[in-house]
């Protein structure tokens, strides 16, 4: 690596580097001290000016300052060099030299706008008089120490990223986190890491709001022309609501004659797929109804016996066991028919008197995880995708309907007539 030939090369990059950065902008070269500069005038306006924090610290301003150009060393560094191996794959393929030269050559730059940075921080410092101490002699050991550190994080991050794309939003994520001062300040950067880690499935919700009791919805029924309409709505509640939603579903099937159901799971985002499933178990078969299998490959059943569904959502029991057969059923879908509602529709999938009638789901089909964060917020993580009766896999795929249409229900009324 100390070769004459890569020390040059070295300079090149550094010299080639620091001219593009701020090629074409107004000020040029001056950013490095004004992004630092406008940052640090915001934080303290923020903290110092309108939320009175720092009152108590000797010399703030000059603190917060050197935290704010210490932290921009650190993350510039480890970003650029993040995508650095790759965004360099010509040169390196081009020329002959040691690869680890690029982020080497992105570390030193970044060290000069430190050093920059520094002299900045040193002019507020005599400003404001702070004491200079022996102790500040030390301090060129400490940014000695914040570059190898810096450094080594760096060529992990930029090994790393060529074969594994996904650890740059995760990187990013991090270093959001790493700002934070507030538990809901953590949110939006949770979320992000969703995205990545748990797939569009995943979220972080507040369970004492989407869990308002007072706003559960219950099933819907209505006759017409010898049709029962059931619409099954998105279900959050508790086991004893959930029974009562079931047995509304199951007592309706019961309860009169009829030629044909139409289920309305249009608009249904999901929820609790236990009480839909146990309510539906009269024209549902016993036994196993679906899959999810996970990242290791294992599969664990989602079973129906006797009107209880086991390892699908809350178990709930409906009094009536007795199975309607041999009867056409309608299921009406749109765009908005999602996760524990797709995974219902899904059950019915190796059931030949059954059509789908509607618009492609919003592709929620997979299995989720649930983690009750202290706050009283739910962390849900994507843990397993889903395969139905007839075999067919699920990962968050959209489920087709065999009739599109934006007006189902009559067309769905005139395949029972004709059945």
């Amino acid at each position: 690596m100390i070769e004459k030939r890569n020390i040059e090369i070295l300079k090149a990059l550094v010299k080639t580097d620091y001219k593009l950065r701020y090629q074409g902008s107004l000020i040029g070269h001056l950013w490095s001290i004004f992004k630092p500069l406008c940052l640090f005038s915001i934080m303290y306006f923020v903290f110092a000016v309108i939320l009175k924090l720092g009152q108590n610290t000797p010399h703030f301003p000059v603190a917060m300052l050197l935290a704010v150009v210490l932290w921009g060393f650190f993350t510039e560094t480890s970003s650029l060099s993040l995508f650095s191996m790759v965004s360099k794959g010509d040169l390196l393929r081009k020329i002959n030299f040691p690869s680890q030269i690029i982020v080497y050559s992105i570390s030193v730059n970044a060290l000069i706008n430190l050093l920059i940075n520094l002299g900045i921080v040193l002019i507020l410092g005599l400003i404001n008089r702070v004491e200079i101490s022996p102790y500040c002699f030390l301090f060129p050991l400490l940014i000695v120490e914040l570059f190898l550190f810096t450094l080594g994080v760096s060529f992990i991050l930029a090994t790393v990223f060529v074969r594994i794309r996904d650890i740059a939003p995760l990187w990013e994520v991090s270093a959001e986190i790493a700002k934070v001062k507030t538990i809901d300040e953590t949110i939006e950067p949770l979320q992000d890491a969703l995205k990545v880690a748990a797939g569009k499935h995943g979220s972080i919700y507040s369970s004492s709001t989407d869990s308002n009791h007072s706003e559960i919805k219950m099933p819907t029924t209505k006759i017409k022309n010898d049709i029962l309409f059931l619409t099954i709505p998105t279900f959050l509640g508790d086991a004893s609501e959930g029974k009562k939603y079931a047995e509304i579903i199951a007592k309706n099937l019961y309860k009169t004659t009829y030629k044909g159901i139409v289920l309305d799971f249009q608009n249904n985002n999901g929820g609790d797929m236990g009480p839909m499933v146990s309510g539906l178990a009269p024209i549902l078969p016993d036994g196993k109804l679906i899959e999810f299998i996970n990242k290791d490959n294992q599969a664990t059943s989602v079973t129906l016996t006797k009107g209880v569904v086991r390892n699908g959502g809350t178990s709930v029991s409906i009094n009536n066991k007795k199975k309607i057969d041999s009867i056409p059923v309608a299921i009406l879908m749109n765009e908005w028919t999602g996760s524990s509602a797709e995974i219902t529709v899904l059950c019915f999938a190796n059931n030949p008197n059954v059509r789908l009638f509607g618009k492609p789901t919003a592709g929620y089909t997979s299995a989720n995880s649930q983690v009750n964060l202290y706050d009283g917020r739910v962390l849900q993580i994507t843990s397993a995708k889903l395969k139905d009766a007839r075999g067919q896999i699920y990962e968050n795929d959209k489920i087709l309907p065999n009739v599109e249409s934006s007006a189902p229900s009559e067309l769905a009324v005139n395949w029972i007539n004709n059945n």
